[in-house]
Parts: structure tokens; C-alpha cells; sequence
């Protein structure tokens, strides 16, 4: 049954398309009294003339839009470009900028160092005699609690 419902079904549409007749458009010229071959729309000579500047036209004014566009856009794209170098020579001033503040400060530090003396000798013996007299007096007096 099945089979037989696809093959009416087949045959039905290859009939419809077979009888189907394609009718190419037209533009014919007619005088006026005289019948028109075919149904449609006729057009005098100022419409399709009309007709056929505007479909001339048409590609020159999408290719002008087109150039318009993309001039807009390349435009866009420069300002962006020039706004990024900006930026970038912008970072690299300040970066020059810090490593040169960070050398004078070594050099600053480095000339403070090398300018302090590394002889510590005078507070050594210093030192030492503050230690000696302090441990001198402590012994007096713990000899005196001693003997007492």
C-alpha cells in the first residue's frame, strides 16, 4: 500500500512539472492601439527608462557606499593605532624615566656607603672600656656584699 501511495505521489508531481511552462521576462516595445502579447505590466518609455538607469546606477552607488564605509573604518582604525602608539611612547618615557630615578638612587646610596668609614675600632676600644669600668665597679661592690 505503502508503495503504491509513493509511486502516485511521484508520478503526480513529475506530471505538474512536466506541464509547467516557464515564461521568460520581457520588455517589448508596443505602439499604442495595438494588444498586448501577454499579461503583465507595461511600461512606457520614460518608466523603463527609469528603470533601467536606476539598475545601472544602483552598482555605483553600493560601490561609493561600499568606499565610504570602509575609508569610515580604516579612518576609525588609524585614530586607534595612533591613540595605542601614543600610549606606548607614553609607557616607555615613564619607564625611562623610573629607571633613571632608580640609578640615581643607587649611585646616591652606593657614594653614601663608600663615603662611611669601616673602622669600627674606636667604638670597639670604647666599648670595651665602658665594659671593663662597669665590671670593675659591679665587683667592687659584690666583693664588699661578699665581706660584709
Amino acid at each position: 500500500m505503502k508503495r503504491i501511495i509513493s509511486l502516485v505521489t511521484v508520478l503526480t508531481f513529475l506530471a505538474s512539472t512536466a506541464m509547467a511552462q516557464i515564461v521568460p521576462p520581457k520588455i517589448e516595445g508596443i505602439t499604442k492601439g495595438t494588444p498586448a502579447p501577454y499579461d503583465g505590466v507595461l511600461l512606457n518609455m520614460p518608466a523603463a527608462a527609469k528603470i533601467l538607469v536606476e539598475e545601472k546606477y544602483s552598482a555605483s552607488e553600493y560601490e561609493l557606499r561600499l568606499g565610504f564605509h570602509l575609508e569610515e573604518q580604516a579612518a576609525r582604525f588609524r585614530k586607534e593605532i595612533d591613540l595605542l602608539n601614543v600610549t606606548i611612547d607614553n609607557m616607555a618615557t615613564t619607564n625611562q624615566l623610573v629607571l633613571d630615578l632608580r640609578d640615581k638612587e643607587i649611585t646616591r646610596l652606593q657614594d653614601l656607603v663608600l663615603r662611611e668609614s669601616n673602622d669600627y675600632s674606636t667604638l670597639w676600644a670604647s666599648g670595651g672600656i665602658v665594659v671593663g669600668v662597669a665590671a670593675t665597679i659591679a665587683m667592687f661592690f659584690l666583693v664588699q656584699e661578699v665581706s660584709q
